[in-house]
């Protein structure tokens, strides 16, 4: 019996173009800032991350009107850390939570001698905390508050 395996090599994964106004994202800076290792393959790490640059991008098109002179998120008149605009580092952020919470709901633990059953709860209890970094980032990029509380 033989196993072929794609993706999950020793070659790193292509960049992933965006639309021009959103950066490209390189899943191999994900792989890092996320600490997400090789099991999840090339190909299916690339779906995920398409995904959320979907979603991302659809929620902050408000920015491209707001800024009409900005070309690219870079563009937009913003702090620089590191020497990059903050915008950048916010976008990313979203991207990435997005796309870690997504791989976290899809890989919970699968275990006949229920040893995994508390540790799926703790991916999703994680899951959650990369949903609430994706609110926030998105709330960061388009200058909204964190938090609406109104009191009754």
């Amino acid at each position: 019996m033989s196993f072929v395996v794609t993706g999950n090599g020793s070659e790193p994964a292509q960049a992933i173009e965006n639309d021009g106004f959103f950066p490209a994202i390189e899943p191999e800076d994900f792989r890092a800032a996320m600490r997400e290792d090789k099991t999840v393959p090339n190909e299916r790490l690339a779906a995920v991350l398409i995904e959320a640059m979907i979603s991302v991008n659809r929620e902050l098109a408000p920015l491209r009107t707001r800024h009409p002179g900005a070309q690219t998120l870079a563009d937009i008149d913003a702090p620089h850390i590191n020497g990059e605009s903050v915008m950048l580092h916010r976008y990313r952020r979203a991207v990435y939570a997005h796309a870690k919470a997504e791989l976290l709901e899809r890989y919970v633990d699968y275990d006949s001698t229920n040893s995994a059953q508390g540790r799926g709860e703790q991916k999703q209890d994680t899951a959650d905390d990369q949903r609430r970094n994706l609110r926030w980032a998105i709330s960061d990029l388009l200058g909204t508050p964190r938090i609406k509380v109104e009191l009754i």
